[in-house]
C-alpha cells in the first residue's frame, strides 16, 4: 500500500554524535540542523565489535550478527581455514525493504554498503561499497546498470583515497572525488525514482567513512593547516545539499525521515596487535618461514598448472590464508575484533578438545579484559563469549558464530598481522588519522516524530522503528524495539512472519572473479580493515 507520508532514511557511515551537533551548529550543515531543531537527536550504539561491514545488516535486519551472519566484510571459512569476502547472498535474516515490500510499499535502496551482488526488491537497487564495476550485478532490475552506466559513466561505488602522495593537490582532488561520489548517489536516486511511484528511500553515504579515515585531525580548526580544514569541510557542506534534496524529493517537510550512522569515528591513538598478544600467551604459533615459502610454492604451481585460472564470472573467489600453524594454534583472531577458537572437529586441523574449550575461551576473554595501556586504563571497552557459538561442526553454507567478540576503548585500532613484533603500538604511523567509535547517531524529523526528546537506542532499532513510524505492523522476533522516545502518532502492532526462506542454507556460489577480489580487497586494506 502506498504510505500516508514517504520513508526517507539517510545513513551517514561513521558520522559521530559530536561532530554532527558542531557540523549542525557552525553552518557546515544547515538542513541537518534543521532536522534536528524540529525532530530529535542522539547516539546510537553500534553492534560489537563496530564496522560497517555488520553493522548497517543489524540496521536493516532488526538482528544482531549472530543472527543476519554478517560480523565484517568477510568472514571465516571453518572448512578450509580461509577468510572468504562476504556478499548479499549470504544474509539469512529479512531486510527492512522486504519488509517494506511485504506491506505493498515499493522501496528504493541505493548505495547499503554489503548489497552485492544487488538482490530482487519490489523498487530499484544500486549496490554500493564492494562492487567492483558497473555490471548486471550492480543493480535490480538488472537492465538498470545500463541506464546508470549511460547516465554516469564514471560512476564512483567506492573513493580509492590516494594516499602514495601528500600534497595539497591530491588532497584537494581526493575531497573532490569524494564530493563526486555523494552528488552521484543523489543522481542515481533520481534516475530510480522518476521510474514510477515509490514509498521509501534508503540510501548510505558510505564516503564519509572513506574520508574520516585520512582527514579526521584537519577537521579541527586550529590543525594547522587551514586549506586542508576547509576542504574536509566542503564535503560535508556538499553531504549536506543532497541530504536537502533527497528530502525535498521525498516530499519535505511531510515525509519522515530517519538520519543514522553505523557507527562513529575519533581520532587514532593507537595500534593493538591481538594476535602477537595471542602467540605470546602460547595460543597462536605464526608459520615459520619455511612453511610460507612452501605455501607460496604450492599456490604458484596450481596456477602453472591451470588448477586456480581465471574463469568467466562468476568463478571462484580465492580464500586469504593465515600465516599460522594451525596444528599448534588454538585461537586466531581473523578480523578486527572477532576471534575464533580452533577446535577439534569443527575445524580441519584442530588442536583444542571440546571439553577444554569453554575454560580456554573464558581465560583468553580474561586476558583481555586486563589489558592495561601505560597509564593503567583499561584497553578493550566490551567483551562478548556469544552462547550462539558452537563447538560442532557447521554444515556448509551456514554461518559459524565467533567464539568472542569484542571491542577496543576509543581511539585503539585493532590489528591482525601474525608478524612477530610489539603488542601496542602509540600513535599513527601511517596517513590514516582515524579509526571507528561505538556510538553513531539516531536523527527522526517528520510527521511521525517527537521533537526534542532525548534519544538512546541500539542500531538493530532501526528497522522497526521506521516500520512503526509508516504504521506497519513490526515481525515478531526482532531483536531491535520501536524507538517510543522518538515516534508519535504511530501505531505499533506486530505480526508473525511465517515466512523462512531467509533462513535457508545460504548460497554457496561464488560471486567475484580474481581480479574483482583483489580490487575489494585492496579497498579493505586502505582503509586498514585488512592486513
Amino acid at each position: 500500500m502506498a504510505l500516508d507520508n514517504k520513508l526517507l532514511i539517510l545513513g551517514l557511515d561513521s558520522l559521530p554524535p559530536e561532530l554532527t551537533k558542531t557540523l549542525a551548529a557552525n553552518g557546515t550543515m544547515p538542513f541537518i540542523q534543521e532536522l534536528m531543531k524540529s525532530g530529535s537527536f542522539g547516539p546510537l550504539r553500534s553492534i560489537i565489535p563496530a564496522n560497517t561491514g555488520g553493522a548497517w545488516n543489524s540496521a536493516w535486519t532488526g538482528m544482531g550478527p549472530e543472527t543476519h551472519g554478517f560480523f565484517g566484510f568477510y568472514h571465516y571459512d571453518l572448512h578450509d581455514d580461509t577468510i572468504r569476502i562476504s556478499t548479499a547472498d549470504r544474509l539469512k535474516t529479512k531486510t527492512l525493504w522486504e519488509m517494506l515490500n511485504q506491506n505493498d510499499s515499493k522501496t528504493l535502496v541505493i548505495n547499503s554498503p554489503m548489497q552485492f551482488p544487488a538482490t530482487p526488491v519490489d523498487g530499484f537497487m544500486v549496490s554500493g561499497f564492494m562492487t567492483p564495476a558497473m555490471d548486471l550485478f550492480a543493480t535490480w532490475p538488472k537492465e538498470f546498470s545500463a541506464e546508470l552506466s549511460k547516465e554516469i559513466p564514471d560512476y564512483i561505488f567506492d573513493v580509492r583515497w590516494q594516499k602514495n602522495k601528500s600534497d595539497d593537490e591530491t588532497f584537494e582532488k581526493n575531497i573532490q572525488s569524494v564530493i563526486t561520489a555523494f552528488e552521484q548517489r543523489v543522481q542515481a536516486t533520481k534516475l530510480a525514482a522518476a521510474k514510477g511511484h515509490w514509498d521509501a528511500l534508503i540510501i548510505v553515504f558510505k564516503s564519509i567513512d572513506n574520508m574520516l579515515h585520512y582527514t579526521w585531525d584537519y577537521l579541527d580548526e586550529n590543525c594547522g593547516n587551514p586549506k586542508r580544514h576547509d576542504l574536509t569541510l566542503s564535503a560535508f557542506r556538499s553531504l549536506d545539499q543532497c541530504c536537502k534534496e533527497l528530502a525535498e524529493l521525498a516530499g519535505y517537510p511531510k515525509t519522515n525521515i530517519i538520519v543514522c550512522s553505523d557507527h562513529g569515528h575519533g581520532h587514532i591513538n593507537g595500534h593493538l596487535y591481538i594476535n602477537r598478544l595471542l602467540a605470546e600467551n602460547g595460543w597462536l604459533r605464526p608459520q615459520k618461514k619455511s612453511g610460507r615459502f612452501f605455501s607460496k610454492l604450492i599456490t604458484s604451481c596450481r596456477k602453472r598448472l591451470g588448477i586456480d585460472k581465471k574463469k568467466k564470472k562468476p568463478s571462484a573467489y580465492i580464500g586469504r590464508r593465515f600465516t599460522v600453524d594451525w596444528e599448534q594454534t588454538k585461537a586466531l583472531m581473523i578480523s578486527s575484533g572477532v576471534i575464533y577458537l580452533n577446535v577439534k572437529g569443527r575445524q580441519p586441523n584442530g588442536c583444542v578438545d571440546p571439553q577444554d574449550y569453554q575454560a580456554l575461551r573464558d581465560q583468553i576473554a580474561e586476558t583481555l579484559r586486563n589489558l592495561k595501556d601505560d597509564q593503567g586504563n583499561p584497553m578493550i571497552m566490551e567483551i562478548q563469549c556469544p552462547k550462539e557459538a558452537t563447538t560442532n561442526k557447521v554444515e556448509p553454507g551456514q554461518f559459524a558464530v565467533p567464539d568472542i567478540l569484542f571491542e577496543p576503548v576509543d581511539g585503539i585500532v585493532l590489528r591482525s598481522s601474525t608478524n612477530k613484533g610489539t603488542v601496542w603500538f602509540a600513535g599513527h604511523p601511517d596517513s590514516l588519522q582515524g579509526c571507528h567509535r561505538i556510538d553513531g547517531i539516531i536523527l527522526g524529523s517528520g510527521p511521525n516524530m517527537h521533537s526534542e526528546k532525548s534519544i538512546q537506542a541500539n542500531l538493530w532499532d532501526i528497522a522497526p522503528t521506521a516500520l512503526a513510524a509508516c504504521n506497519l505492523p513490526i515481525p515478531n522476533g526482532l531483536k531491535g524495539r520501536p524507538i517510543d522516545e522518538l515516534l508519535k502518532n504511530a501505531t505499533i502492532t506486530y505480526i508473525d512472519d511465517n515466512d523462512d526462506s531467509k533462513n535457508s542454507t545460504s548460497s554457496t556460489k561464488p560471486v567475484y572473479n580474481k581480479n574483482e577480489e583483489n580490487m575489494i580487497t585492496q579497498r579493505l586494506a586502505d582503509l586498514g580493515y585488512l592486513e
